[in-house]
C-alpha cells in the first residue's frame, strides 16, 4: 500500500558544479590550515586559563615575594659580614640628624 516511489533527478549546470567545487575546496583548505594551527592555539589558550585562575597569580606573587626575602637576606648576610671584618663603620646620630655630641656614648652591646 506504499505509493509509488519517484526518484528525484537533478540537472546541475557546469557554472554551478564549478561552483560548488570551488566552495569545497576553500572548505578543505581552510580545514587544514585550522588543523595546522593547532598547537599554537593550544598554548594560547593554556596561557589564558594561567591568567584566568586566580591560583596561578597567588603562586606567581609568592615566588616573586620569596625571591625578594632570598635577595634581602643575602643582603643583609653581606652587610654583617663587612661589619664583622671592620670594612664598613656605623656612625650613631640623633633623630634630628646632627651628630651626637663628644660627651654621649651608645649603649653598650648585649
Amino acid at each position: 500500500m506504499s505509493g509509488p516511489k519517484h526518484r528525484a533527478v537533478f540537472r546541475v549546470d557546469n557554472y554551478t558544479r564549478a561552483t560548488l567545487t570551488l566552495i569545497a575546496a576553500l572548505l578543505a583548505v581552510l580545514v587544514v590550515g585550522l588543523w595546522a594551527e593547532r598547537p599554537s592555539r593550544v598554548a594560547q589558550a593554556q596561557q589564558a586559563v594561567k591568567d584566568s585562575v586566580p591560583f596561578y597569580a597567588q603562586r606567581e606573587a609568592l615566588f616573586r615575594t620569596a625571591d625578594g626575602a632570598e635577595k634581602s637576606a643575602a643582603s643583609l648576610k653581606r652587610l654583617v659580614e663587612l661589619f664583622e671584618t671592620g670594612q664598613a663603620k656605623a656612625q650613631v646620630s640623633s633623630d634630628d640628624g646632627k651628630a651626637p655630641k663628644a660627651g654621649d656614648r651608645p649603649a653598650a652591646p648585649k
